[in-house]
């Protein structure tokens, strides 16, 4: 970690009751998602040895008019359950198509893309859904909120079809309170500052409890202050909760607070670039 990022994480250590929140634990996992999928994610989070996502000569392309454009070739990637790792690269340079692979919204044209020793490639569309749904929590740029729906309502939108009424309230408390919002619940987007809303947007993306976070840019939209917050923020995630965090960036000062860097450029990689910085237990 850079001496910045330090600082930052330092200024917003969550407490020790934030902390030792214990969040849904899979409780989204849809009624026919298959119990396999996600033990596979929990017994790979265990083992750092092992990669918790494994990408192997994957190509994507995309048709424009009557022309195929490539934009990954062939792109072999290893990360660690635990890591924190921040992509950048050039517009149109293929990071946000890889962010998208490894979340499982789309698919590769070919190769192989495993998480948790699952490959993902073979899931069919209701299966990638229940798995998406049961492990991956998303941040993106523009925050994504419901306006018509409080800080509260837009957080427990994950939960509605796989928990109670009491027990929905519980969890959105947690992740709420774990970003420091609980407070704001009641207030609707329109009502919250930029930095605001993004961690109500973190709050719904951690409320399930997933092991992967995948992060498109997430502090794009913000000024500086609330930037360094939000990446404090997902730092703590990252060490404190043991969260895997892939993040898209452009801005070389947020990357800095992962700890490794990759660059992404005409469909391929560089080798990844250490920030010295432990991974997380998972």
């Amino acid at each position: 970690m850079t001496a910045q990022c330090e600082l930052i994480a330092d200024a917003t250590e969550l407490t020790p009751a934030q902390t030792s929140v214990t969040l849904v634990a899979g409780a989204h996992a849809p009624p026919h998602s298959s119990t396999v999928h996600t033990s596979a994610l929990a017994e790979v989070g265990k083992t750092p040895a092992l990669p918790l996502i494994s990408i192997r000569n994957v190509s994507k392309s995309y048709r424009r008019g009557g022309q195929i454009v490539p934009v990954l070739s062939k792109l072999t990637l290893d990360i660690a359950a635990g890591e924190f790792l921040a992509l950048m690269g050039p517009s149109g340079s293929g990071k946000s198509t890889l962010l998208n692979l490894i979340a499982a919204i789309d698919r590769p044209d070919s190769g192989e893309l495993t998480v948790g020793r699952l490959d993902i490639t073979q899931l069919g569309e209701a299966e990638l859904a229940d798995w998406r749904a049961a492990n991956v929590g998303f941040i993106f740029q523009f925050y994504n909120l419901m306006p018509v729906l409080t800080a509260y309502e837009n957080v427990e939108l994950l939960l509605l079809t796989s928990l109670s009424r009491r027990e929905r309230a519980r969890h959105v408390e947690q992740a709420l309170a774990l970003v420091g919002l609980w407070a704001r619940s009641d207030h609707y987007p329109s009502e919250l500052s930029g930095g605001q809303q993004q961690r109500v947007a973190i709050a719904r993306a951690i409320v399930t409890d997933p092991s992967l976070i995948v992060a498109d840019e997430p502090t794009g939209d913000l000024d500086r202050q609330s930037a360094e917050e939000i990446l404090a923020l997902m730092d703590r995630l990252n060490v404190e909760l043991g969260k895997t965090i892939v993040m898209v960036t452009h801005d070389r000062r947020a990357a800095e607070c992962a700890h490794a860097i990759m660059h992404l450029e005409k469909g391929e990689l560089s080798a990844k670039e250490s920030r010295g910085r432990r991974v997380a237990a998972g």
